[in-house]
């Protein structure tokens, strides 16, 4: 049977007073190593299959697969988001005033960390495979990839550190930064990471394996063209509010979307 499909089948072998106990097997298991549920070839065609909708859905709802602004916007298009996806899966049938089918309900304001709705430079992204993340202070990581910094104690260079300790942070994202003009990525990660002799191609792979060794960070990566899609900005902007901590990420899986914009975003 293997692993995973303990996961998949033990529990249906429980009684359903022993309910308890078959959660926490699953929950103990996916602690091991949350790539678990796709090794089930099953259950990863179709989570292969959601996400695949969902990226063409986000990609129509926003006009782009990144998008910027401030933190509260990027709450309010998650959950507006949601609340479509769960209405498509309804067949177009879920009642808009039903709290059940909003966005609300799966994402609260406490499933977000404390201050989030804050900063004005928030990212969210949709990968074709890898589903979205939601990214701070990345404005500040291109500027430093733009112009690299001079020294290890700059900003965008503590973001970057922060980005590849977050275990949150997929590689793509990196991998993505990386791959954009101008051609500076080894000064930026020399300084940052006070290697003189960094060069990306020879010494970017090994990198991400050292700081992001979990095997969803790797596997059934597709190259594409979503990291070069433009990043629509709200029409609306509220004065600068500083993060006080750089480069923390939260991974949250997005799934589906509405066909119009929400209001404050541009749709190209």
């Amino acid at each position: 049977m293997g692993n995973i499909y303990t996961l998949s089948g033990t529990p249906g072998n429980f009684d359903p007073q022993d309910a308890d106990t078959a959660d926490s097997l699953a929950v103990r298991l996916l602690r091991l190593d949350l790539s678990l549920p796709l090794n089930n070839p099953r259950k990863l065609a179709a989570a292969r299959a959601n996400v695949a909708r969902n990226h063409r859905l986000f990609g129509e709802l926003f006009g782009s697969h990144a998008l910027q602004g401030p933190g509260a916007q990027m709450i309010e298009a998650y959950r507006t988001f949601l609340e479509e996806s769960r209405r498509e899966a309804a067949g177009g049938n879920g009642t808009p005033g039903d709290d059940a089918r909003t966005g609300l309900q799966p994402a609260p304001d406490e499933g977000f960390p404390a201050g989030f709705a804050v900063p004005q430079d928030v990212r969210s992204v949709h990968h074709p495979v890898k589903s979205a993340v939601f990214l701070l202070d990345y404005e500040r990581l291109e500027d430093a990839r733009r112009t690299p910094p001079d020294s290890a104690g700059d900003p965008g260079a503590a973001v970057l550190r922060g980005y590849l300790e977050d275990g949150q942070i997929p590689c793509f994202i990196l991998e993505a930064l990386a791959g954009q003009p101008p051609d500076t990525v080894d000064d930026l990660y020399r300084v940052a990471l006070s290697r003189p002799g960094f060069f990306w191609e020879r010494d970017g792979k090994s990198l991400l394996r050292r700081y992001k060794p979990a095997p969803i960070h790797h596997e059934d990566r597709r190259s594409s063209r979503w990291s070069r899609c433009p990043s629509p900005r709200p029409t609306e902007t509220s004065p600068e509010v500083p993060h006080p901590v750089p480069g923390p990420g939260l991974s949250l899986g997005i799934p589906a979307c509405r066909r119009s914009p929400p209001a404050g975003w541009p749709r190209r």
